[in-house]
């Protein structure tokens, strides 16, 4: 937390250029904070996947159906 400080100049500017959510990204934001506060524990892995095209980026951890 003694560094926590210096993170902030980047956390500001990272807000300032962030663009407005979409109001699909809206209402989906609030229906995975629903289930997380009804079902408490998830991982990514609860979720259903309609991705039709894979992710290129590292952050896509789905695990696959084998």
């Amino acid at each position: 937390m003694h560094d926590f400080r210096f993170t902030l100049p980047i956390k500001k500017a990272f807000k300032a250029q962030r663009k407005q959510l979409t109001q699909a990204e809206t209402n989906l934001m609030k229906q995975i904070l629903d289930r997380a506060e009804r079902e408490e524990s998830l991982t990514v892995g609860d979720f259903e996947n309609d991705r039709v095209e894979a992710s290129s980026g590292w952050w896509d951890w789905r695990l696959r159906a084998s």
